[in-house]
C-alpha cells in the first residue's frame, strides 16, 4: 500500500489520508511499516512503482488510480526519463 502525501508551496508535507493498494506489494507483519521498494515519478505525473513480484504498477497521481500493471521479470530498479 502506498500513502499519498500532499506537499504545499512551502514544502510542508502532510498525509492526505489516501491509500493506494499495490498488487503484489510488500506483505508486512502487523505493527511494521514498509513501502514500495522502488518508485519513480514521470514528468507527466505518473508514478511507476516496482513490486516484489515480476511487475511494475503504473499510477495516475492526479486521480490516485492504478492505470495498469507492466510485466517485468524481477525488476531491480525503476527509472523514468525527465
Amino acid at each position: 500500500m502506498v500513502a499519498v502525501l500532499s506537499i504545499d508551496a512551502n514544502d510542508n508535507v502532510t498525509d492526505s489520508g489516501t491509500r493506494i493498494t499495490i498488487p503484489n506489494g510488500i506483505p508486512l507483519a502487523p505493527g511494521y511499516n514498509g513501502g514500495a521498494p522502488d518508485i519513480a515519478i514521470a514528468a507527466d505525473g505518473r508514478a511507476y512503482i516496482g513490486n516484489n513480484a515480476a511487475s511494475i504498477t503504473m499510477v495516475d497521481t492526479k486521480t490516485d488510480t492504478i492505470l495498469g500493471i507492466i510485466a517485468v521479470p524481477n525488476p531491480s530498479a525503476v527509472g523514468v526519463p525527465k
